[in-house]
């Protein structure tokens, strides 16, 4: 892959990231790996959506693989 391409991806990325930094709507990251699954994690994120309906919550649900512990920093 030619190097334009590449900086071109990361500078998408990049800003997919910024825009998730910076969004109002919080976003819950729910681990939909086949471990995560396994685990119960579909009964998880209709237990979620559910709760966000009852209480009119906005929020953005992100099925995701594994989780690993993430460091956040804004």
């Amino acid at each position: 892959m030619k190097p334009a391409v590449i900086e071109e991806r990361r500078r998408q990325a990049q800003a997919k990231w910024d825009a998730i930094g910076e969004s109002p709507v919080p976003y819950i990251y729910i681990g939909a790996g086949s471990c995560g699954l396994a685990a119960g994690a579909a009964d998880t994120q209709g237990a979620v959506e559910e709760y966000l309906k009852q209480h009119d919550f906005d929020a953005a649900i992100v099925p995701v693989g594994a989780l690993a512990p993430v460091t956040w920093s804004r």
